[in-house]
Formats: C-alpha cells, structure tokens, sequence
C-alpha cells in the first residue's frame, strides 16, 4: 500500500513538472514584458522589420517570431503600444495578425514615425520560462536602425549679388541708382494690399460664418474627446464613460445620429454617413473589445484599451 501511494505521488509531481504544460507557473506571471513561453531546446526570439528606408507616411511592418517554443498557442502578443519608447516613437501600432506553428509562433505589427528625429525601432525586452532551470530568462532584442528620408526639404532661395559700381555696366548702374525709388513704391503696394486683407482675416476671426464656424466646432470635438478621455480613467466606469465619449465625438464631429452606443447601430449610422469601411472596422472592433471588458471575469489593461480611443482620435484628426 505504501509502495503505490509513492508511486501515486511520483506520477503527480511529474504532471504538475510537465514541461510541456500550455502556461508557466503562476508565480512568474506577474514578471514585466513576460510573454508566457515555455521554453525547449533551441529556444530563441527574433524580429524582423522592413522596409530599413522609411519616411513619415511609410508603413513599417514589423514581425516577431518566438523559435522552438512548447506552448505556442499560449504565447502572448508582445504589447508594443504599453511600452513607453515605442508609444514615444510611433504614432500607429496595430495587430497585423499571429501565425502559429508546431513549435513556433510569429506576430505581425504595423508601425508608423511619429517624427523623422525617431531613426530606429528601440530596443525591446521579453521575459520567458525556461523549466529546466525552473526560472525565468529575458530576451533582449537589440534596437534596428532606420533610414528616415525627410518628407519635405529645405529650398534655397537665390538672392541677385550685391556688386559694387565699378563691376556694373552704364545701364546695370542706371537702375541700381533708381533701386530705392522701386523699392519704395513695391512696399506702398504692397502695404495697400495687405492691410485689407489682415483687416478681412481679423474680421472673419471675431465673426466667423458658417463654415469657419463649422470647422472650429469640429475642433472642439476633437479638444473635448481627448479631455473626456483623461476623465474617463478615473471615473467609476472607465471603460463605459470612454465609449460614451466616442459617441459624443462622432455626433458633434460627423453629425451622426447614434441612438445608442451599440457596436451594430454605430457602424450603421457611420455607414449612413458615407464614412471609409475602414474607420467603421475601427470603431466597431474597438467597442466590441471594451463591450467583452467591461463584462469579463479579467479587469486588467484597461488603461491600454482606454490608450487606443486617444491614438485613433489622433490617427483621425491627422489624417484630415
């Protein structure tokens, strides 16, 4: 009887010791950058971006690829956009899908320069389960260099040569000697012109019509989404208050006639409204997410979820 009850407890430490197990042990989940993999043998990370040659409009697609891994439909996504460097450096970061292999995984990303001083994709940092070792190792995969070709250069401006007499010829000298007269009639011109119409612009600013007024409206859209947004994060209901804060935004910016802030009636209204499929995609996947958030077991990153209303706001005005 003794003998089998060892054997009982042998064969149950060897269960719960299973390397192959789909998650590491608890205790190691709450490590920073940790992505869940359990590592085999030959166990590596790497990533890969292109193009090198980007400018501010280019969308780089970056991938990273966890190699002879024993868990890989467990692996986490590697969240870019929690990562202060990468948020500091691009002004997009979307899932661009996962492949899933026998013994590896790739996630895909899609990335854009905030500005052209941001010349590499920073250096990232990613934690792992080795069980042999019963422990956790990090993974740093080094910065990749970029090649930002500015968007707009610098035009040289030629100016005419300020010669002296002797260099000038009779008719070259009888026209430098009229240049203050011709100088001084362009500036009486040209302050006829302008002062009229800095008074128009003055005008219209104090008394703007009807478009001018549509258009600072439409600014002010944007100002207070981002506002109700910071309010959103302390409020009660994050996540709630966050939506209701879209539907505002949608209303006041787009004229659009959203009964309730449901996924469906949304895309519906936007659709109505003449609006991209795209940015009805967005939307419409944005709620749904914080719709299976806010009624999940899980309350956590909720303030990355609240981070992608703020980066599409963003996204949207820029793009206008």
């Amino acid at each position: 009887m003794c003998a089998t009850g060892k054997a009982v407890i042998f064969c149950l430490l060897i269960f719960i010791n299973d390397p192959a197990a789909d998650d590491a042990p608890a205790i190691y989940q709450s490590v920073p950058n940790f992505s869940n993999a359990i590592a085999d043998t030959g166990f590596d990370i790497s990533w890969h971006v292109e193009p090198r040659e980007v400018t501010l409009d280019t969308e780089v697609k970056l991938t990273i690829t966890f190699t002879k891994v024993l868990n890989p439909k467990n692996v986490r996504r590697p969240r870019l956009n929690q990562h202060s460097q990468f948020a500091g450096s691009f002004r997009v970061i979307e899932d661009k899908g996962t492949e899933i292999n026998q013994r590896s995984v790739t996630f895909r990303y899609s990335l854009r320069l905030r500005a052209e001083s941001r010349d590499a994709i920073p250096e990232l940092e990613i934690a792992y389960f080795v069980p042999g070792l019963d422990r956790v190792a990090t993974k740093y995969l080094e910065a990749i260099p970029l090649a930002v070709d500015p968007t707009t250069k610098p035009v040289k401006s030629s100016q005419p040569l300020d010669l002296p007499d002797r260099f000038l010829t009779p008719v070259m000298r009888a026209s430098h000697g009229n240049q203050v007269d011709f100088q001084y009639w362009i500036a009486l011109l040209v302050s006829v012109i302008v002062a009229p119409v800095i008074g128009i612009i003055i005008w219209r600013y104090r008394n703007p019509d009807g478009v001018s007024l549509a258009r600072l409206k439409q600014n002010d859209a944007a100002r207070n989404a981002i506002t109700g947004f910071r309010q959103a994060q302390v409020s009660d209901e994050p996540l709630k208050q966050t939506v209701s804060v879209l539907c505002v935004y949608l209303r006041d910016r787009f004229h659009l006639d959203i009964p309730s802030p449901i996924p469906s009636e949304i895309g519906q209204a936007m659709e109505q409204c003449g609006m991209e499929r795209e940015r009805i995609q967005q939307v419409v996947d944005l709620i749904r997410s914080c719709d299976e958030k806010r009624f999940s077991e899980e309350q956590s990153n909720q303030f990355a979820l609240l981070s992608r209303f703020r980066e599409l706001i963003f996204d949207w005005e820029e793009r206008m």
